[in-house]
């Protein structure tokens, strides 16, 4: 079974609806967000799957809007329970029941501190709106990666299963490598699936005209999957320059995998394909 609580942004003023449940002790956590609109379906399909292909933990969450009034809210997070619980009905995910939790608040900073809170691996989200707010605070993909320390799987097109091709952006060649390697990790990339990576020859602490150049692209054709760090700074980067992972997370033209920013990545053999073949 599974287990919902609906929270009030008002701290005096808190309510529960209960469905017996246990989330187990798996040490993967998945956490999905769905809004329950179509575009979510995808990524509420590719969670389940992964979540079976991981045995991990599933969180499905779902965020009434904080500025209804309660009453209104609490009928919408009923809707919102029997939704979820319906479209749970024919799953068999793992040996774990994933657990519901519908909450009320700011859609994209509640997501953020459930799944900061929660400690998830990884949070997959359905395509998301067009908001201009997102050029200057940043998508919620990116905010995940960068406030919640997990990625962030945004699904615009892709079917649950492996991605049979991926495309990885990043900083160096060694970064490039980490992010192949998530993909390895987060069982997202079928075994043998080829895998494009862009990265600068020169300058690799900053992210190039080249750079942004290649990655549009790269989106003009996209594998079905594309991986990026997420920038220093999300979404404020956009004032000065176009940021990378600005550029991905909004394209739409293909799954993202949105990575937290790795504080840094030394150019060691050890870690890279291009240095072992160096040194062959």
């Amino acid at each position: 079974m599974s287990s919902l609580s609906l929270v009030s942004k008002h701290s005096p003023v808190a309510f529960k609806v209960h469905a017996d449940s246990s989330l187990g002790n798996a040490g993967f956590k998945l956490m999905c967000a769905t809004d329950l609109w179509g575009r979510s379906d995808r990524a509420l399909q590719k969670a389940l799957w992964l979540s079976e292909v991981t045995d991990a933990q599933l969180l499905l969450l779902h965020v009434v809007d904080g500025e209804l009034p309660l009453r209104i809210a609490g009928r919408k997070a009923d809707l919102a329970r029997s939704a979820l619980e319906w479209r749970l009905r024919d799953t068999s995910v793992s040996k774990l029941r994933p657990a519901v939790s519908v909450r009320v608040g700011n859609p994209q900073q509640t997501i953020i501190k459930v799944a900061r809170g929660w400690r998830a691996d990884i949070v997959v989200l359905g395509a998301a709106s067009v908001r201009v707010s997102d050029r200057i605070r940043g998508t919620t993909a990116e905010r995940l990666a960068s406030e919640a320390r997990c990625a962030a799987l945004v699904v615009n097109r892709g079917e649950p299963g492996a991605y049979s091709g991926a495309g990885v952006i990043g900083a160096s060649c060694c970064q490039a490598f980490a992010l192949e390697n998530d993909l390895d990790r987060l069982q997202v990339l079928r075994g043998g699936a080829p895998v494009k990576a862009i990265y600068p020859s020169h300058s690799p602490r900053i992210w190039s005209a080249p750079v942004r150049k290649a990655t549009e692209a790269l989106l003009a054709a996209p594998p079905e999957v594309v991986a990026v760090e997420v920038d220093r700074w999300p979404g404020v980067s956009d004032l000065f320059r176009r940021g990378v992972s600005g550029i991905v997370a909004r394209s739409g033209a293909t799954d993202v995998l949105v990575a937290p920013r790795r504080s840094r990545i030394s150019e060691h053999s050890a870690r890279c394909k291009r240095h072992l073949r160096a040194i062959k």
